[in-house]
C-alpha cells in the first residue's frame, strides 16, 4: 500500500494545495493526517476534510497539540478520526493516538504520560500494522528539540518496542 502522510499544516492554504496536488500525482491508497492541522479554527479543517473527501481516497487524522477542543471534537466525529481506535484499510491495521505529552508551552491538548499508556493499551497495530502519532517517542532523532532535549514520549516508546508496528507515521 501507499500512503501519504502529512502533518502539521497549521492553517496554511498552501500546504492543503500541496496535499491536494501529491495525492493526485501520487494516487496513494490512504492519507494519514498527524495533528495540528488547524490554525485554531475549525472552518480550515472542515474544508479540508471536505476536499480531501472530493478526491474519494481514503484518509485518517489525529488531533495534534495545538488544535483546539473544537478541532478535536470534528475530527472524532468527521468518520476519520482515529485516535484511541484501529480500523483496518486496505489489510493493513491503523491505530492512531493524538495531542502530546506534557510540554511546557501548556498547548492545547496535552496528555500525562500514564494518559498516553491509557490510550495506547486500547490500540491494537501490532506487526504488520502503522501507528498514526502526533508525537514521536522518547529517546529517537524524531523527538530533539533544537535546544538538544529528547522531548517526546516514553509510554510510546514502549508501546512502539512491545507491540512493533511496522510504520510509525508521527508529526
Amino acid at each position: 500500500m501507499k500512503f501519504l502522510c502529512c502533518s502539521d499544516l497549521h492553517g496554511e492554504l498552501q500546504a492543503k494545495g500541496f496535499i491536494l496536488e501529491m495525492a493526485a500525482r501520487e494516487r496513494p491508497d490512504a492519507i494519514l493526517l498527524a495533528g495540528d492541522l488547524s490554525d485554531g479554527s475549525v472552518a480550515f479543517v472542515e474544508d479540508l476534510f471536505c476536499a480531501i473527501g472530493e478526491t474519494a481516497f481514503a484518509f485518517y487524522a489525529v488531533h495534534g497539540n495545538s488544535d483546539p477542543i473544537a478541532v478535536q471534537e470534528f475530527i472524532s466525529s468527521s468518520g476519520h478520526g482515529i485516535h484511541g481506535k484501529s480500523i483496518i484499510e486496505g489489510g493493513v491495521r491503523i491505530s492512531g493516538i493524538g495531542g502530546s505529552p506534557i510540554t511546557p508551552f501548556h498547548t492545547e491538548c496535552e496528555y500525562s504520560e500514564k494518559e498516553i499508556a491509557s490510550v495506547l493499551s486500547t490500540l491494537d497495530c501490532g506487526k504488520g500494522g502503522i501507528l498514526l502519532s502526533h508525537f514521536p517517542p522518547k529517546g529517537c532523532q524524531a523527538d530533539l528539540t533544537l535546544g538538544g532535549v529528547h522531548a517526546g514520549s516514553d509510554a510510546l516508546r514502549e508501546f512502539i518496542l512491545k507491540m512493533q508496528p511496522a510504520a510509525l507515521v508521527c508529526g
